[in-house]
């Protein structure tokens, strides 16, 4: 199955990190933290850019988190 979604750069920077150096017993805790803290930031920098970009009118009716699942990934 093709993953359509668009990579960003904390998952970029990610994969290059797995691809650079070989976890043999797995994915090391404290990486994994701060990947999750990181897509986390960048997902609120993602959502309020959009958001912004709106004037009073059109964020009624937007959904900038709609916007960000359909665009790099689900809800997580």
């Amino acid at each position: 199955m093709t993953n359509n979604k668009q990579q960003t750069g904390v998952d970029i920077l990610f994969n290059r990190f797995l691809e650079l150096f070989l976890f043999h017993e797995g994915i090391p805790e404290e990486l994994q933290e701060a990947y999750n803290i990181a897509k986390e930031m960048e997902k609120r920098q993602i959502v309020d850019a959009w958001s912004n970009g709106f004037d009073e009118d059109d964020r009624a009716t937007s959904n900038p988190f709609k916007y960000y699942n359909e665009t790099y990934g689900d809800d997580k």
